[in-house]
């Protein structure tokens, strides 16, 4: 700290305040002739003090004597000691005192012997004595700090003030408002002084440190709360490295308390538990009751701050939750006098409470709590600059990463970090400058950065990438391309509208160097912002079968599978999977294979699907992973397992897309999850609840710009709104399903348009669109949704009595969920079919087994342990675990012991659909 500059003076308290400063002047122009006293009041450091040390000044030029005493926290038990010092420079006119008066005033004031003296004697030689000295010339009597003056004095000062009209005596006086002060004081006219505005704080700091950067002189406006004294101690204790912004501010700006500091003193008589409480108070600067309360052992904040309540140092709102300081510095001059052990477990206390909901104020506090490198806290630390640049605070980002940097032991990983820190120093110069960095070398890093921030913040990657792409100077076109498409990628993953508008303004200066992918999806799934047609796309996937890089193959597979054209790719992307585990590109590899378990759900390979994900997740174990690094992998185990009615496979996976979409921030993760549980509703037969998380992602006829998981979720949609009774709610859906331009890009979505026209049409309209749902070429490609139509169409012609028909439809709905294992639908469709007057042949699979499941049986019946089926089938023991615990209620079976006999009457073997060709 720069003690001399710490010093407050005068003329630059006065700035803001010259409203105040006419009031008292003009009360000086009447007082001085004629007699009037005056008391001004304000909090600790308003600039009551300055306001009296001018008005000294102005009587003085006036040619007034000026007679001055303040109070003091340490004399409040001595009578009559400021009343003594405001005297004591006309103490030798005593003599012009009757002398009973004389003696008596002489007594109090330690000049003689003492003499019986009751408050009105005395106070009636005060006002004797100034009055004969006012004939003189004009008396200003100044008595600061009244509130803390020892009673006797401030009552007899408060005797003269109600009885000086006709005289020439002021008395002009100043009390701290959040305190008592003598009940003498009550009664009169006061002039308040009010926090400054935030520009009168801004030219104080200005006049006082010219060279504060802008800011650091918004934080210090901030945290001032318009009290002056407060922003020029503030500003007097940082270093000039920290004045000029090239140093980062401490969390909580501190000053050095005076020795007999009012503050600390006020402090040092709490209870050991209150000061602590307040630490911990001091220490979270959002004021939330609810985490200070958490932060405190045993919840017992409320309690334990009373007295600190009482004191005037704090005030709680326990309706609103709030905690607030009474007076700007009190959280300095608290964190000031706490010993360092103490603040680091305040620190840690607050880490803890605030890790599950504010993972950088978390990260903010371990820092602040560690003593000496920690990886772990300099990771978070990395995690909470993203995301602040995300925000558009490249400030507290460069705080959090130069920090990261210095608690990292790895030396090549503190090189990094501080390469990252160094990153944002220069958007924080392009900032304050205006100047645009001519960086593309750290464009690279930057991007590279973004994909492995995309885990845990999908949002603040995409914010990254696109703020890098719109600050660099002629980016090389390869990393544009590879940027504009992870941008795609990151947004569809954070699902934020906002983050859309950030593709556009990047996407609108890059134009001529979009690849094809981010074109294609932006025309299928954009407001119309860019125009995209079938000729595109099949141009697009005859370049992606020739195409051997597989970034660019990878880079095809979000926009190609949501339009439900990937059939045509599978070998290429089938490629990625096998030379990326060659060449050790196990992320190459585990992104190849989430798209290919996607295909495989949509297409309706189910074992195959199943197959791929736990490949994935064996692949994650033996790198040492928790789960699989992309929400994908669930989501497909969960929808398959939704659709066959193996609840506690969809829970566990809906539980882990749980955590994603939460701790990982990632809203593509929600929709797949609400998709699971509309799934789920439905096999369950619970038309309401499946309505209700159908359109968690987007009401009835709502397709959001950029959503393109819609397009899977709208046979459900409707679905589930016409089997709970929303007929127009569903027909709202299929309107707007019409006129959306992924519609005609889609290989699926006209065939699933159709069935869903039919399905919301009247009965005689209704015969004729099913049978053109049902007969389309494509229909097969799509065997769960073909199912669904075909089931939909047989309970309509069993409802217009047409037995024959719904018999040829409901039998192929059934076959078609045999064929996927789809229990609950293959039950639903056989229970309609019975309806008929039909009898099932088909044997019902309540005892059928997928090939997986096959094949883990026979290997279980063989004595094999999970651990032993997981290591040939590439699977986790706990998956084999689930698998077999979902096979024994339909083998019928209760154990292991079992499974051989029971294996022996399981056929997995199910008739063929009726095709098109073999109709009646």
């Amino acid at each position: 700290m720069r003690s001399s500059e710490a010093v407050v003076d005068a003329d630059a308290v006065l700035v803001g305040r010259e409203a105040e400063w006419q009031g008292v002047s003009a009360f000086l122009d009447a007082a001085l002739p004629s007699g009037r006293a005056l008391i001004i009041s304000g909090e600790l450091g308003a600039g009551k003090t300055a306001m009296l040390t001018a008005a000294r000044a102005d009587a003085e030029a006036r040619g007034a004597r000026v007679l001055v005493a303040a109070g003091s926290p340490h004399q409040q038990m001595n009578d009559f000691t400021a009343l003594a010092r405001l005297l004591a420079p006309v103490e030798d006119r005593l003599d012009v005192l009757p002398e009973q008066l004389g003696a008596a005033l002489a007594g109090v004031l330690g000049l003689g012997p003492a003499a019986p003296a009751g408050p009105m004697l005395v106070g009636n030689a005060t006002l004797l004595l100034l009055r004969a000295i006012a004939d003189e010339r004009p008396v200003l009597l100044v008595a600061d700090d009244m509130h803390r003056m020892d009673e006797p004095s401030a009552s007899t000062i408060a005797f003269v003030a109600r009885r000086l009209h006709g005289t020439r005596v002021a008395v002009l006086g100043a009390v701290n408002v959040t305190q008592c002060g003598p009940a003498d004081l009550y009664g009169f006219p006061r002039q308040e002084l009010p926090a400054l505005s935030g520009e009168a704080v801004d030219e104080l700091l200005s006049r006082r440190f010219p060279r504060m950067a802008a800011g650091v002189r918004n934080r210090i406006r901030s945290e001032s709360r318009g009290n002056p004294y407060a922003a020029l101690s503030f500003a007097g204790a940082l270093t000039r490295e920290q004045e000029s912004g090239d140093t980062p501010l401490p969390a909580v700006l501190t000053i050095v308390p005076a020795p007999g500091d009012v503050l600390a003193d006020r402090l040092g008589f709490l209870p050991a538990d209150t000061q602590r409480a307040l630490l911990v108070a001091a220490l979270n600067d959002s004021g939330d009751l609810r985490v200070l309360n958490a932060a405190c052992p045993y919840g017992r904040a409320l309690a334990v701050l009373e007295p600190a309540e009482r004191a005037r140092l704090v005030t709680i709102d326990e309706e609103r939750q709030r905690l607030e300081f009474a007076h700007p510095l009190i959280r300095s001059v608290i964190v000031a006098r706490a010993p360092g052990p103490a603040r680091r477990r305040a620190h840690h206390a607050l880490a803890s409470v605030l890790s599950g909901t504010d993972s950088p104020r978390a990260a903010a506090h371990l820092a602040e709590a560690a003593s000496g490198p920690d990886d772990a806290v300099g990771g978070a630390l990395e995690q909470a600059a993203l995301v602040y640049l995300g925000s558009g605070r490249p400030r507290a980002a460069f705080t959090a990463m130069s920090r990261a940097a210095e608690l990292t032991a790895s030396p090549e990983l503190r090189r990094s970090r501080q390469a990252k820190a160094n990153y944002l120093d220069v958007l924080m110069v392009s900032v304050r400058t205006g100047a645009r960095p001519d960086v593309p070398e750290l464009l690279v890093g930057v991007i590279a950065q973004a994909y492995r921030e995309s885990q845990r913040d999908p949002a603040a990657a995409c914010r990254l990438v696109a703020g890098a792409l719109r600050d660099a100077v002629n980016p090389p076109p390869p990393i544009v391309r590879e940027s504009l498409q992870s941008l795609v990628t990151f947004a569809v993953m954070a699902d934020q509208p906002g983050l859309w508008t950030e593709f556009e303004d990047v996407l609108v200066r890059y134009a001529d160097l979009a690849p094809a992918s981010v074109r294609i999806f932006a025309g299928a799934f954009g407001p119309g912002f860019v125009d995209a047609t079938l000729a595109d796309v099949d141009a697009f996937l005859d370049d992606i079968r020739h195409e051997f890089n597989p970034a660019i193959v990878l880079r095809s597979g979000l926009a190609l599978t949501y339009l439900s054209r990937l059939s045509g790719t599978r070998e290429q992307i089938a490629r990625c999977v096998t030379e990326g585990e060659a060449d050790g590109a196990v992320g190459v590899a585990q992104r190849a294979r989430s798209i290919l378990a996607l295909d495989a759900w949509a297409s309706g390979m189910w074992d195959e699907g199943v197959r791929v994900v736990a490949r994935a997740g064996a692949v994650s174990e033996q790198m040492g992973y928790i789960s699989p690094n992309s929400p994908l992998f669930p989501a497909v185990r969960g929808l398959i397992a939704a659709a066959r009615g193996e609840c506690e496979i969809s829970a566990e996976s809906v539980a882990e897309l749980d955590v994603w979409a939460g701790r990982r921030h990632n809203g593509f993760a929600r929709q797949f999850a609400d998709h699971i549980r509309c799934l789920g509703a439905l096999s369950a037969g619970d038309a309401e609840a499946a309505y209700r998380h159908a359109t968690a992602t987007g009401g009835p006829g709502e397709l959001r710009p950029y959503r393109p998981h819609a397009a899977w979720l709208v046979l459900d949609l409707v679905e589930s709104a016409v089997r709970s009774g929303r007929r127009d709610e569903a027909a709202a859906h299929v309107e707007a399903l019409r006129g959306w331009s992924a519609t005609p890009l889609s290989a699926r979505l006209p065939f699933v348009l159709a069935g869903c026209e039919a399905m919301v049409a009247d009965d005689v309209e209704a015969t004729a669109l099913f049978e053109r749902a049902v007969t389309a070429p494509e229909a097969q490609q799509w065997p769960f949704d073909l199912g669904r139509i075909e089931l939909a169409y047989g309970d309509h012609l069993r409802s217009r009595r047409d037995m024959r028909g719904a018999r040829l439809h409901l039998t192929n709905a059934l076959r078609w969920f045999h064929r996927l294992d789809a229990l609950p639908w293959a039950n639903r469709a056989a229970e309609l079919l019975r309806a008929t007057g039909s009898s099932v042949t088909e044997p019902v699979p309540a005892a059928a087994l997928s090939p997986v499941e096959l094949r883990i049986a026979t290997l279980a019946a063989a004595g094999l342990t999970n651990k032993q089926i997981g290591d040939k089938l590439f699977l986790s023991g706990r998956t084999v675990g689930t698998y077999l615990h979902g096979m024994f209620p339909k083998l019928g079976v209760s154990s292991r012991a079992a499974l051989a006999d029971a294996l022996a009457n399981c056929t997995t073997e199910f008739p063929e659909p009726a095709l098109a060709g073999d109709r009646a």
